[in-house]
């Protein structure tokens, strides 16, 4: 049958990928597209720039921002514990995630392209993109540091947060930049996107705090 080779303990206990069993914590730069009054990331999906640029653009060209309540993007630094477990759909505010990963960080190539999602697939992120799943349980409190056993991630601080609406999509014209583009992985779209981040004056095709 269909069943057959269903692996019932990989669905309750979803395997990591192979690595050091407790490599040191990094840093990465994480975004995010939510809501003006949500500036959580804690059971929330977070993305690098070409992932969240693949992201916005998808759900723009949808017409679900308003849907989604998606007002703000905002930029985080997270000190994280690089054990990827598998990727978790995460929705709502406070976050409901689908999926047994409740500690570790979910790691997914952007759409779950190429096997397993691209869990554990590196060589592919630089031309689609990365998101991750960010489970409230793998939270380091204060004083923490991500290890295993302890904690799989914290924030560093939270960089900028500017206005989607009014600055990106209306002054910057990103999504007129998706739709030129037309399809993933929107690589004059990621970096219009990134400099809205390390710019703050539209002259400069950045976007204010």
């Amino acid at each position: 049958t269909v069943f057959t080779s269903f692996n019932k303990t990989a669905g309750l206990d979803p395997p990591v990928c192979a690595g050091p069993s407790n490599p040191p914590p990094v840093t990465l730069d994480m975004y995010i597209f939510h809501p003006r009054d949500n500036v959580t990331i804690s059971d929330q999906d977070t993305a690098d720039i070409l992932g969240d640029t693949n992201f916005v653009c998808l759900d723009a060209l949808s017409n679900h921002t308003a849907q989604d309540h998606y007002d703000v993007a905002s930029w985080y630094k997270v000190e994280v514990l690089p054990v990827w477990g598998q990727y978790q759909l995460c929705n709502g505010y406070p976050g409901d995630c689908m999926g047994a990963e409740n500690k570790r960080i979910g790691r997914e190539l952007a759409f779950g392209v190429t096997q397993f999602g691209g869990q554990c697939n590196e060589e592919d992120a630089n031309e689609v993109g990365v998101w991750w799943s960010m489970p409230a349980d793998g939270e380091c409190k204060e004083g923490q540091v991500p290890s295993e056993g302890v904690c799989s991630w914290r924030v560093v601080r939270r960089v900028k947060t500017i206005d989607a609406v009014k600055c990106l999509f209306g002054e910057l014209g990103m999504l007129d930049s998706c739709r030129k583009e037309q399809r993933p992985p929107y690589p004059v779209t990621s970096d219009m996107y990134r400099r809205a981040f390390t710019e703050d004056s539209v002259a400069q095709r950045g976007c204010p705090p």
